[in-house]
């Protein structure tokens, strides 16, 4: 899965994945039919970001994976048993996180694991039913995964992909009592689209006509440059 994020934005992610901590970001609804109580968290849980190797994610209240190693920013490997009250290491879950440049991320998923169940039917079982199942629980975590970290990402990168290059940067900081929703709401009642779009033009031109050529971007909104 490609994300247009740093992995630094993508890790808090990860870390607070499980039942009862964020969850799996994928479809609840479907979880749930399992009665597995599952809920998935829209934000970053501070309570949930510290994990050390020999630390448990949790899957049901009764079965959970055991972090086997984890290289924060870059991987985490679970593994465990599907059987409750079991220690014997059935599987492993693995997440990497390898840098494509400095706003773009390719999340790296892989699973391996031996049937709990090791007779016909039980396989034909878990072949038709188990694993096409996890197919679309993981692929709709992964999109989880990606429209959270995007949308929560570092504003340098959002500033990055307006204009990439440039000869001299200001970062202005203010700490306001108000939520990023009343925020934004304030700034875009301020900057009218019609007085903004010419603004961002001039920018690309300027970078252009200096021999550096600008990438006109899209600002929220459905705000247009160029």
């Amino acid at each position: 899965m490609i994300i247009r994020a740093a992995p630094g934005d993508i890790w808090p992610w990860l870390v607070q994945m499980g039942q009862g901590r964020g969850g799996f970001y994928s479809y609840d609804w479907l979880e749930n039919l399992f009665r597995l109580g599952i809920h998935n968290a829209e934000r970053i849980l501070p309570e949930y970001q510290r994990l050390e190797v020999g630390g448990r994610i949790p899957l049901s209240k009764d079965t959970g994976l055991i972090v086997h190693s984890l290289e924060p920013g870059r991987s985490l490997v679970l593994a465990g048993s599907l059987r409750p009250g079991s220690d014997r290491i059935g599987g492993s879950w693995a997440f990497v996180l390898e840098p494509m440049s400095s706003q773009v991320t390719r999340l790296v998923v892989r699973r391996r694991a031996w049937l709990p169940f090791p007779g016909l039917a039980e396989r034909a079982f878990s072949l038709l039913l188990l694993e096409p199942a996890h197919f679309a629980l993981e692929r709709k975590m992964l999109q989880g995964i990606q429209a959270r970290a995007e949308a929560h990402r570092s504003p340098a990168l959002l500033l990055d992909e307006f204009l990439p290059q440039y000869d001299f940067t200001e970062i202005h900081q203010v700490a306001v009592r108000a939520s990023a929703e009343q925020v934004y709401r304030g700034l875009v009642k301020e900057l009218r689209p019609e007085e903004l779009s010419p603004l961002i033009y001039r920018h690309a031109r300027c970078a252009e006509s200096a021999g550096r050529p600008g990438r006109p971007g899209r600002l929220p909104g459905g705000i247009a440059g160029g």
